[in-house]
């Protein structure tokens, strides 16, 4: 699972997931992004981590910090993003062994995993595992042919739904 949305009902549903779940959970701190030496060598070591819990079949739970990180003008906030982003997007790239599913929560971070991390040019729609969360297969060409995409929305689902999602993953 990777969670980039830090919108207030994804965070309640990773706070609950949290509680309840054996899964492994791996935090990309967001406060790192103002100093690249320091967010880059964070970013190998949290993809080595994903690498060798996924060899052993745990799932695992990367998600960004939940502090909210802001320039002081628009474009600097952009660029905060968009690092953050293409560092979620570079665990996905970097990883090697092929998880049973990757789930995005968030918008962006959905799209963006997807169409640079999974290099997803078509899919098959499966349909919906929850109310306004799609199942995708992936195609023959994406990183990891015929796997299970799931695009979670950060606002949507009450604060169980992560939990009862991966719960009937299993």
């Amino acid at each position: 699972m990777v969670i980039g949305s830090y919108v207030p009902k994804t965070t309640a549903q990773l706070v609950y997931l949290k509680e309840r779940s054996n899964a492994v959970f791996l935090e990309l701190n967001v406060t790192n992004v103002f100093d690249i030496g320091v967010f880059c060598k964070e970013l190998v070591l949290l993809v080595e981590k994903v690498e060798n819990h996924l060899k052993v079949g745990k799932d695992v739970v990367v998600f960004t910090s939940r502090e909210v990180k802001k320039g002081t003008t628009k474009n600097e906030s952009l660029d905060i993003v968009n690092r953050v982003s293409n560092a979620l997007i570079s665990v996905i790239k970097k990883i090697r062994v092929q998880p049973k599913y990757i789930l995005a929560k968030g918008g962006i971070t959905s799209s963006d995993i997807a169409t640079k991390g999974l290099n997803v040019r078509r899919a098959n729609v499966l349909g919906q595992v929850l109310k306004g969360v799609p199942v995708w297969q992936l195609d023959k060409d994406a990183k990891f042919p015929n796997m299970a995409y799931i695009v979670f929305p950060g606002n949507v689902g009450d604060d169980m739904a992560l939990y009862e999602l991966i719960s009937l993953l299993k």
